[in-house]
């Protein structure tokens, strides 16, 4: 689903972009230049890495046993 309309970035490269390590919508926009225009995907995008983040940390406790 496109989440910047701007650069026409997807969910699915924001994810990406997250789980390689920018955990911010300032590195995101770096990365994908999504947010950097109008920023009013901003919110979705928080919202995206906030699902990555918890998804993240689930992995990570069942890996912990």
């Amino acid at each position: 689903m496109i989440i910047c309309h701007c650069t026409a970035a997807t969910d699915r490269e924001i994810r990406r972009c997250a789980q390689e390590g920018r955990p911010s919508c300032r590195a995101v926009a770096e990365a994908s230049g999504a947010g950097a225009a109008c920023k009013g995907c901003v919110p979705a995008i928080q919202k995206l890495l906030r699902e990555v983040l918890r998804e993240h940390q689930t992995a990570v406790e069942h890996r912990r046993g």
